[in-house]
């Protein structure tokens, strides 16, 4: 196995301790270990592409589990969030609507993937679809930070800074939106433009 392809393995293994960690955190401490391991599994989807294509390391295993291991850990991370959307505030935004349009666009474009791979078509991800990973990868980290900072104001009252929640709250708002309209417009084009190749 590749260097790469260890690496995205290891980005799997992040996402169920990504989610155990949101779930069961009660401490800021915790909650900031928790943003640290998504930074750290973020990270890791931008290393492995960059050594597979310095190295000419892309293998067609890469092809398959690179996507699987982000779908993988945005499902982690939003399963989580809407689990917890009643119980803490920075979760409040992430309605059942939302779940359905980031998770249906993301396992309809999976499905023609893997059609066209089946019809000897390897579909690359677009510009815009790029874009909308690192769109959803800043919310969700931006997400884990205010709920790290938001326990501030009980355990360590003198670091919790009101006029940077208000600001957090309004950002992970707007970032939200983007994604969802990202989301769908990325895969709407993607459909329409690689239509011809499973048929």
């Amino acid at each position: 196995m590749t260097l790469p392809n260890k690496i995205t393995v290891f980005r799997f293994f992040l996402s169920p301790v990504l989610f155990i960690l949101i779930m069961s955190a009660t401490g800021t401490t915790v909650k900031f270990v928790a943003f640290s391991v998504f930074l750290l599994a973020a990270l890791t989807d931008l290393y492995d592409g960059y050594l597979a294509r310095k190295y000419g390391a892309v293998t067609e295993v890469g092809k398959v589990i690179d996507p699987l291991a982000d779908k993988f850990l945005l499902v982690s991370a939003f399963l989580a969030f809407y689990l917890l959307r009643d119980i803490h505030q920075a979760f409040g935004d992430i309605r059942l609507w939302v779940i359905i349009v980031i998770f249906g666009r993301e396992v309809a474009i999976m499905a023609f993937r893997y059609i066209a791979v089946g019809h000897g078509n390897y579909l690359a991800a677009s510009g815009l679809a790029k874009l909308k990973t690192l769109t959803q990868n800043i919310f969700i980290g931006s997400v884990l930070l205010r709920f790290a900072h938001s326990s501030m104001a009980e355990e360590y009252p003198g670091y919790f800074l009101q006029g940077f929640d208000a600001f957090h709250s309004y950002f992970n708002l707007c970032t939200l939106w983007l994604v969802i309209v990202l989301t769908t417009l990325s895969g709407v084009l993607y459909i329409v433009k690689y239509r011809h190749l499973i048929t």
